[in-house]
């Protein structure tokens, strides 16, 4: 396999990760109940504005840890 092959399923790979924790977060998003439509909303568009970025920030910042109280 060539060099360009190599860079193309590496691509792939990291697209279809990158997709499945998008699919992931977002449908942790919708189904919480504990905060406000407009702070779903506030995600969404975070997440679809800036998708590395936002996908990132909502996964570290967003997320409520499980045992965590606040």
């Amino acid at each position: 396999m060539d060099l360009a092959g190599t860079a193309l399923w590496t691509f792939l790979i990291f697209a279809v990760i990158w997709l499945v924790v998008l699919i992931t977060s977002i449908n942790g998003l919708v189904k919480r109940d504990d905060i406000p439509l407009s702070v779903k909303i506030f995600w969404g568009v975070i997440i679809s504005l800036a998708p590395v970025i936002g996908l990132i920030a909502y996964v570290v910042l967003g997320r409520k840890r499980i045992g965590k109280t606040g």
